[in-house]
């Protein structure tokens, strides 16, 4: 029995290492799959979704900075960070520009309002 035991312990501790070994390659999968989910969905996202790739691109970052990796896999890294940045950026931008497209409605009919009741005649 205490044979057995042992045997089925050496087995369970053999299999945790090799588990943790290859564990480099689950954040690299991770970023790779969150890339191909924002450009397959990024124009359909909402901002909670945005919200949420944000928060698994930090998760993921804090991940990668426990491991070491190859110069290939880190080109690849930054390759794969870049495009997913490129789209929160031209989803930023687009923000930005929706943002300031109201901006500039409001002040022209502000100004309009404003000219209106500066012409006014006064009692």
């Amino acid at each position: 029995m205490l044979k057995h035991f042992k045997t089925v312990m050496t087995f369970g501790f053999a299999a945790m290492l090799i588990a943790a070994c290859g564990s480099t390659d689950e954040p690299l999968n991770r970023l790779e799959k969150l890339t191909d989910r924002i450009e397959k969905n990024a124009d359909n996202f909402t901002d909670e979704e945005w919200d949420e790739v944000a928060s698994e691109m930090e998760e993921i970052q804090k991940e990668m900075a426990d491991r070491k990796y190859t110069e290939e896999e880190l080109r690849e890294i930054g390759r794969l960070k870049g495009r997913c940045f490129a789209r929160m950026t031209k989803k930023a931008m687009k923000d930005a520009s929706e943002t300031f497209d109201d901006l500039s409605k409001q002040l022209e009919g502000g100004i309009d309002g404003f000219l209106e009741e500066m012409s006014k005649d006064e009692d």
